[in-house]
């Protein structure tokens, strides 16, 4: 039973990480095209790629980026403790035997 709050630790904490990655990785992607934008040679390239990253963003939010954003984030972490509660599983069943 002293697992059981370790395990909830290691829980929350994996569906933090999961849920933050996507956000950072999308926001750095964001902001690193809109720099790009300054460059005279790069800018119909990186204002197409960015255009494009923000109607996929709006399509999945159904109409707000910011709302796409949260959907991949919220998904990315469902995934996570998904992958967490089956590897701690499957390791619980190899410690047993």
């Amino acid at each position: 039973m002293r697992c059981v709050p370790r395990r909830l630790f290691f829980l929350t904490l994996t569906a933090i990480v999961s849920f933050l990655l996507p956000l950072v990785m999308i926001g750095s992607i964001v902001l690193g095209l809109s720099g790009l934008t300054r460059l005279a040679l790069l800018m119909p390239f990186t204002q197409q790629v960015l255009q494009h990253l923000l109607h996929f963003l709006t399509t999945l939010g159904s109409g707000n980026a910011w709302h796409g954003v949260l959907i991949v984030g919220l998904t990315s972490s469902t995934v996570g403790v998904l992958f967490d509660t089956f590897a701690s599983a499957r390791f619980e069943g190899f410690s047993h035997h």
